[in-house]
């Protein structure tokens, strides 16, 4: 742009103050990006494959997202900060439910293992077999 004077800089354009996305956006992205949530306390992990947090970080905080105070993404994860109120285990459940993801905020970590049906399961087995030998 030019500036008084006849001088050319260069200026960054002005964005809309609240510029909201559709929902829908925000469900595609998530459905399409999003592979694990997690959660712990007020915050909420979302994983992503490689290089794709960003896409999915921009999109939640465009949605304007009821709870969501903000969100830093990474190259694989997306860490959200959770309004106090809505709480980590609500803002994972819900997000889980938009991405289409299963067994979202089962435990702290969403995570299976040792006593979360998944591998690495260290509970009791329903082995039924017998030695009929004696």
């Amino acid at each position: 742009m030019r500036v008084p004077g006849g001088e050319t800089v260069y200026a960054l354009p002005e964005l809309p103050v609240r510029q909201v996305a559709p929902e829908d956006h925000l469900r595609r992205v998530l459905g399409e990006w999003v592979v694990e949530v997690a959660h712990s306390a007020n915050l909420v992990v979302l994983r992503t494959p490689p290089g794709c947090a960003h896409v999915v970080g921009s999109a939640l905080d465009r949605s304007g997202f009821e709870g969501v105070i903000g969100t830093v993404a990474g190259d694989d994860t997306v860490l959200v900060v959770a309004a106090q109120e809505a709480g980590g285990e609500l803002m994972a459940k819900r997000l889980a439910e938009l991405a289409g993801t299963s067994g979202a905020g089962a435990n702290d970590t969403g995570r299976a293992g040792p006593g979360n049906d998944g591998p690495g399961n260290d509970g009791p087995t329903n082995d039924t077999t017998t030695n009929d030998q004696g």
